[in-house]
């Protein structure tokens, strides 16, 4: 929130104090140029022939206070330029002398971007053919490639077709195919940093489009580790992920909303499994300690190591700043090597008080569903593979040791062959353990939360709930949030703020979708009377364990509890001057566990047995203490910038986990360790 207020300033001797230290920080200056929003409307007189277009533009510089910036071997190319203008406007001229050109003028603070127009390129209209009528329903195929203005090529750039949901994604040289519903058909072509475009297709079959940069982006202010900046004075780095696409993804993973926001940002998301740990990679880069992981910092507090983002709320997440240069995320020092991320959240704004709700419900389903063996041709291919092995056996063993075929044995004394052709091996059944240990599950994701305040206090709160489930049947995450802001400014020379922002994480994991293809299908779910089929294996003397029976009576649990406390106080000593302390303590508490029945083959002893059940249990603590000190300078006119900080960091972290396993339970319903034997 904007303080409106007058800051506080302080005596004669304490601004001789600062006059001194802005002559000191001068020499760092970056000069920019700045003019009136009115600059077009300045009056020139040209009368020039045969000239180039960067001689008018000096022309027109001579008599402006105008400033230009353009690509030197664009503008040479244009020339052959003859000119008669007499006390006209700046924008009538450009428009004159651009016409006819593959170029354009973009104003920005006072600058004349000169830029080359968005290209379209089409391939040559197709003869008309006498087409049936049924034939118009077909899609339509349409190829192309996306490049900058420079001609290289934008691989990953979106391409969408307008009014639907039907897009696709550049390759790695830019190439993209998509089918359209026909030729009214208009092409949205998309890249983050360029300006947007769209095409109508009509009866082209090739596109190619020539993408610019957007000028915008680079006055956009971003987040970086002393405070922020403007893209275009970075020298580093820094990509950042607004707050539309969290509102726009139906998504409640964190790992699958950042999946291709960023370029050279790997998504790591385990297994696919719901509460699967997201784990990011930025460009490889890794830290001193080996670890790749990038540093997470939300709202100015350094998380832990291997904070899962999947703790985090994503509708309370005003945007993400990914600071991938080392002159952006040098004061973390060798914590930052790999990258850092900076999340910051949503806060209070002055206004009366406003109630939200932000929620959706959706449901996953396969999309293309990977069909298995049935019985049959399992026990086809089961019975080939044991002749196969015999016989490869026997041939290994005449020509490495010139034995008679049958050394090995007679193929029907063959132990694996004999288990397979015995009559009792194959069960009567045809199951889809697809089928059985799939679902389509539907998720839940809500937030309802208030926020407003005034001049003087702003606050931000939000409550919120995720039931995030699986395709494996007992699969699921659940995560309860709780985010809590209020910033405080008693006084017009202080201000100080607090920060609560907690959650709760229970999961349930039954195992991947590679459980579904170590099952036999000819063996049955249930028995006659409807409890779990069991089957005994006489290759392997021992019972084989149920898939469905596991994944609904033996799941491995976990329960997370994670929450950070913070809290800054800065005093304001000039409008060029500042110091903040931030202090927060962070604590994490985990617990897991698995109960593995007796009727299994690991909670039976395994090979050996001897084993009533056994239980794992595993309880993991951290804690981590930060406390910062920084005092700000910054400096501010129509032609110098300057800014500079000088601070000190304490940090202490404490970890540490106990594992344990129990033996020998009384059955298995009973699982309270007093009671084990």
């Amino acid at each position: 929130m904007k303080n409106s207020s007058k800051p506080h300033y302080l005596g004669k001797q304490q601004r001789k104090i600062l006059l001194i230290m802005s002559n000191a920080f001068i020499v760092f200056f970056l000069l920019t140029m700045s003019v009136s929003a009115s600059v077009l409307g300045q009056k020139v007189s040209i009368d020039m022939s045969d000239a180039t277009l960067e001689e008018c533009i000096k022309a027109i510089e001579s008599q402006t206070d105008l400033g230009f910036f353009y690509k030197v071997r664009q503008v040479r190319k244009v020339d052959g330029i003859s000119i008669t203008a007499y006390d006209e406007m700046v924008d009538d001229v450009l428009d004159e002398l651009l016409s006819g050109t593959t170029l354009t003028y973009q104003l920005s603070k006072g600058v004349i971007l000169i830029k080359p127009k968005p290209v379209v390129r089409r391939a040559s209209k197709p003869v008309n053919v006498p087409v049936q009528e049924s034939t118009l329903a077909k899609l339509k195929k349409v190829t192309g490639t996306v490049t900058d203005e420079d001609g290289q090529t934008l691989p990953g750039a979106t391409i969408r077709e307008k009014g639907t949901t039907n897009g696709v994604a550049a390759d790695e040289n830019g190439k993209f195919e998509i089918e359209v519903q026909d030729n009214n058909a208009v092409l949205i072509i998309s890249f983050l940093g360029y300006e947007t475009v769209e095409v109508a297709v009509g009866s082209s079959t090739t596109i190619d489009v020539s993408l610019v940069l957007a000028l915008n982006e680079l006055e956009e202010a971003v987040v970086i580790g002393y405070g922020t900046s403007k893209k275009k004075d970075l020298t580093g780095s820094v990509v950042r992920i607004s707050e539309k696409a969290f509102e726009s993804s139906s998504f409640t993973d964190m790992g699958q909303i950042l999946q291709g926001q960023v370029a050279g940002m790997e998504i790591v998301s385990g297994n696919g499994r719901p509460g699967d740990q997201v784990r990011i990679r930025i460009r490889g880069e890794s830290s001193l300690q080996g670890d790749a992981s990038p540093l997470i910092v939300i709202d100015e507090v350094p998380m832990p190591d291997n904070y899962d983002l999947n703790l985090i709320n994503p509708n309370d997440i005003q945007n993400i700043d990914i600071l991938k240069g080392a002159s952006a995320a040098a004061i973390y020092g060798s914590k930052g090597s790999a990258g850092v991320v900076l999340i910051t959240t949503k806060q209070g704004k002055e206004g009366t008080a406003e109630v939200f709700y932000n929620g959706n419900i959706s449901i996953q389903q396969y999309s293309n569903k990977i069909q298995g063996l049935n019985a049959e041709q399992y026990k086809t291919l089961l019975m080939r593979e044991s002749i196969y092995d015999w016989v490869g056996k026997s041939v290994w063993y005449v020509e490495n040791y010139n034995r008679n075929p049958y050394y090995y044995g007679d193929m029907r004394q063959y132990g694996y062959f004999h288990r397979v052709f015995d009559p009792t091996y194959f069960e009567d059944s045809d199951t889809d353990w697809s089928e059985v240990l799939t679902q389509n599950p539907i998720n839940n994701n809500h937030t309802l939360g208030i926020r407003g305040g005034n001049k003087e206090a702003s606050y931000y709160a939000s409550f919120g709930y995720t039931d995030n489930k699986g395709i494996i049947i007992n699969n699921f995450s659940k995560r309860l949030s709780l985010n809590l802001n209020l910033d405080i400014r008693p006084t017009k020379w202080f201000e100080m703020g607090f920060r609560v922002n907690g959650s709760k994480n229970p999961v349930s994991n039954t195992g991947d979708y590679s459980l579904i293809w170590t099952q036999r299908p000819d063996i049955p779910v249930y028995n006659e009377d409807g409890s779990y089929y069991r089957y005994y294996s006489v290759g392997h003397s021992r019972y084989r364990d149920n898939a469905l029976q596991l994944a609904e009576k033996a799941p491995s649990l976990s329960d997370n509890l994670s929450y950070t406390l913070s809290g800054y106080g800065r005093i304001v000593f000039s409008k060029n001057l500042r110091y903040q302390a931030t202090y927060s303590y962070s604590e994490s508490k985990g617990e897991s566990s698995r109960f593995t029945p007796s009727y299994t083959y690991a909670g039976s002893g395994g090979y050996y047995g001897g084993v009533s059940g056994i239980r794992n249990s595993t309880s993991s603590y951290s804690n981590q203490i930060n406390f910062d000190n920084a005092l700000h300078y910054a400096f501010t006119n129509e032609i110098h910038d300057v800014s500079a900080m000088i601070g000190t960091t304490f940090n202490q972290d404490k970890a540490g986990y106990v594992s344990a396993e129990f033996q020998d339970f009384p059955d298995d319903y009973i699982q309270n360790v007093e009671y084990n034997a």
